[in-house]
């Protein structure tokens, strides 16, 4: 019995020793959980949120998405729910910890995670129980399960920018502005470089932390001078299933933090800067031969019918001319490109084209172009405006280097086969790379002229100089004049008063013209047509797709339906050949309906920031751009820029289950 004593007074030391170094383990001494909004959902940016509070003891700790060496996130599961598509966690910043050698990743004292949620039917109200299971970690580990219930209301929402979890949420590293620019980023079998220039501080000191499915990274900052820094990170394992990175960087300096994401693994990531320029000088050549580049076109055509008329030494000046104006326009571009991504801006392929400033000036000077080729200028403007045309018209070789700067500016909004290859290569590139493809694709969009200056003969091909180029000329006039009212049209000025400036400028120029009206009967109709066809009209078809979210598109994939993306612009010429010459189609319409096809429309008209991240993690910057998911390959094939029923149905049955 005395034994027994000594044994049972021993045992409770030992318990109450380990016991007084655990802090004591039951629920209410090292952790607590609270919810914030569940019973008033917060609106934040169009997005409704609540959010989960854990107040830790000093020297115990929570986790980030990726815990380091061990541990666990954070989890919710909503139970008898279907309103709820998704919900998505978003992580504060965390910070590092070390102990005996084990890295984790985490939080400590207090955290609060904002809880996104993506709802079927936000004009229904709904009561649903949230399980919610984290890891708090001292000495040992401790899994916590708290059950909680959120209440949603859609007439009692708050909108406090100033609450708690609004602050929380401004304060998350997706929510704050860049800090930083990628320069370059270079992907090896094991090994990323990422060249960032950080434009806050020279002093920065920045910490790198990186999730991923499949792989593990070390990380290395390399210091390149004063604002340049290099993000080194090694994988335990080579780049073989294809995954998406997320890369979190934080400025310990000033407390910013941003996430950007690469896609690595079964790709390749190296590209000759060679092979790139040859594509780049195709993609230029064959932007030439676009249906969408029907105003250049008209304006390229217009000058050769002008240059005909001269001897072989102006033809040649004038060509080199406008070559001169194509060159320069690409070279400009890619110089504002390179600003643009050094001041922290996302950038595109059309991107102008969503600035109204830009549509407005633009409309203006293709509007006076479309005047002077009609022939208003000469009878109707005062001596100081024919002056003023002199100068922008009469002098040919400026006219003709005018021409070449029109004609860039227009084929921004058109994509073409190996265009979107070389653009997505120049967009990811270092400054000087950017440059070169560039001008190779200047080159190759100019390369018309260039056949010219080597054999003027080409121009034979078009008829002597006659009346049927007045008619020609009238012709050209109201294309450019169309295009113009077109630009108008995306600003959304009244489409009737648009009209009615076509049809007077179209009469005032048929009748300066003296063109016999049986005699063009055809152009004219052709002419009105036409214009029936360019402007916006609302889509017929709108209740077959569905707008764009990240979490819809995820929902639907991860609940293996077939998606089809179109990321479109109204102002994308090429986006509305694909549309009359394949997608409104009633076969396509009927194919989508009976492989019931679920039909995702994303428009980049106006700047969308998440859209722009969309097209961003297939490495492409301009558009079309149409993605089929589906069972088998829930990664997405991207199709090529320009659409046909046939490769639309090929892709779907490839992702079929």
């Amino acid at each position: 019995m005395k034994k027994f004593f000594i044994l049972t007074f021993f045992l409770v030391l030992i318990k109450n020793v380990v016991y007084a170094n655990l802090d004591i383990l039951t629920t209410d001494k090292y952790s607590s959980l609270s919810t914030l909004n569940n019973e008033k959902l917060l609106k934040f940016e169009n997005d409704l949120f609540f959010g989960v509070k854990i107040n830790m003891l000093p020297g115990w700790k929570t986790y980030w998405k990726n815990p380091g060496d061990s541990g666990e996130t954070i989890s919710l599961k909503f139970f008898d729910n279907k309103n709820i598509i998704k919900h998505e966690i978003l992580y504060p910043s965390p910070n590092r910890y070390f102990d005996s050698d084990i890295e984790t990743i985490g939080y400590e004292n207090e955290v609060i995670f904002p809880i996104r949620l993506n709802l079927r039917d936000t004009n229904q109200n709904f009561r649903t129980e949230v399980d919610i299971n984290y890891l708090v970690c001292k000495h040992i580990c401790i899994p916590v399960n708290e059950k909680k219930v959120i209440d949603y209301n859609p007439r009692n929402i708050s909108e406090n920018k100033k609450s708690i979890l609004a602050v929380a949420i401004n304060q998350n590293p997706i929510k704050q502005d860049s800090f930083f620019d990628i320069q370059e980023i270079d992907i090896g079998k094991k090994k990323i470089k990422i060249k960032i220039n950080d434009f806050n501080s020279k002093n920065s000191e920045l910490d790198i932390f990186t999730f991923s499915e499949n792989y593990e990274f070390d990380y290395r900052i390399i210091p390149k001078g004063k604002f340049n820094s290099q993000i080194l990170l090694v994988s335990n394992s080579k780049f073989e299933l294809k995954d998406k990175l997320e890369i979190l960087v934080v400025n310990k300096t000033s407390g910013n933090s941003n996430i950007f994401n690469i896609n690595i693994g079964n790709k390749k990531n190296h590209q000759s800067i060679i092979f790139m320029l040859m594509i780049a000088f195709i993609g230029g050549v064959i932007l030439n031969f676009m249906p969408c580049v029907l105003p250049v076109l008209s304006l390229k055509i217009y000058s050769l019918i002008n240059l005909n008329k001269d001897d072989k030494n102006k033809i040649l000046f004038s060509s080199l001319a406008t070559a001169a104006g194509i060159l320069f326009s690409f070279i400009l571009l890619g110089i504002v490109i390179i600003l643009l991504r050094t001041l922290g801006n996302e950038v595109g392929w059309g991107i102008q084209f969503q600035s109204s400033e830009f549509l407005l000036i633009f409309s203006l000077i293709l509007f006076f172009f479309s005047l002077n080729l009609i022939g208003v200028f000469e009878i109707f403007m005062p001596s100081i405006f024919n002056k003023l045309n002199n100068v922008d018209f009469k002098n040919k070789y400026i006219s003709a280097f005018f021409t070449g700067i029109i004609s860039t500016a227009l084929a921004t909004p058109c994509s073409a086969p190996f265009l979107g290859t070389a653009i997505s290569f120049a967009f990811t590139q270092n400054d000087l790379y950017t440059i070169f493809i560039f001008t190779a694709l200047g080159l190759g969009f100019g390369i018309p002229y260039f056949l010219i200056m080597v054999a003027p003969s080409t121009l034979n091909i078009f008829p002597k100089p006659g009346l049927w180029m007045i008619k020609m000329k009238y012709i050209l006039g109201m294309l450019v004049l169309l295009t113009a009212l077109w630009l108008l049209s995306l600003m959304k000025y009244n489409l009737t008063v648009l009209y009615l400036i076509f049809i007077l400028f179209g009469g005032l120029g048929f009748y300066i013209s003296k063109l016999q009206l049986s005699k063009n009967i055809l152009t004219i109709l052709l002419l009105l047509i036409s214009s029936f066809v360019i402007f916006p009209k609302k889509d017929q078809n709108d209740e077959m797709w569905l707008k764009y979210e990240k979490n819809i598109l995820q929902d639907m994939i991860e609940k293996n339906n077939i998606v089809f993306v179109d990321v479109t612009a109204d102002w994308c010429v090429t986006c509305k050949i694909n549309k009359i010459s394949t997608l409104d189609k009633k076969e396509m319409k009927s194919f989508f309906k009976e492989n019931n096809v679920k039909l995702l429309k994303a428009d980049w008209t106006n700047k969308n920031i998440e859209i722009q991240n969309y097209m961003k993690s297939f490495d492409k910057y301009g558009i079309p751009l149409n993605i089929v998911y589906g069972p088998k390959n829930k990664d997405g094939i991207v199709l090529g820029e320009l659409l046909s029923k046939k490769k639309i149905i090929e892709a779907i049955n490839e992702v079929k289950q």
